[in-house]
């Protein structure tokens, strides 16, 4: 069995019942922190130092199962990774995911902030979700594999 393309806390998100995909936070710019300087004498603020400071990212996606209790256990196993009060874990993604070159990894380290469900379909069978999670050490690690 070839390893996820796509995993979190070490959970294949594709996997389970969990079909989910990385829709923000990859290639998007990092949210920063720095203000610039307003003097009221001068015209225009003055330009400061900005850092980058938190990426958000976000995973979209849905529960799917052939039968209710199917279903109770994806959603179980969903509920454990995106746990608001867990210490931050491991976003991975390999290629060819989102472009990547097939025996690349790209890790973040992320925490949950929020996991939202749509509603229960299809005879408790599916549901949409939207999860956010943050990294506050918002580079992605890139490994290549050796040629």
């Amino acid at each position: 069995m070839s390893d996820p393309l796509l995993e979190y806390r070490g959970q294949d998100l594709h996997a389970d019942g969990l079909r989910f995909q990385l829709v923000e936070g990859y290639a998007e710019p990092l949210s920063v922190r720095g203000e610039d300087t307003i003097v009221s004498a001068r015209r225009g603020r003055i330009p400061r130092s900005r850092v980058g400071d938190v990426r958000d990212l976000r995973l979209d996606g849905n529960i799917r199962a052939r039968t209710a209790a199917e279903w109770r256990v994806a959603t179980d196993i969903l509920a454990a990774i995106v746990d608001t009060e867990l210490d931050p874990d491991e976003l991975v993604m390999r290629g060819p995911y989102l472009g990547l070159p097939v025996g690349t990894t790209a890790t973040i380290t992320a925490r949950t902030v929020n996991a939202v469900p749509g509603p229960i379909r299809a005879g408790k069978r599916f549901q949409v979700w939207s999860v956010r999670l943050e990294s506050l050490d918002p580079d992605w690690l890139v490994e290549e594999p050796e040629p």
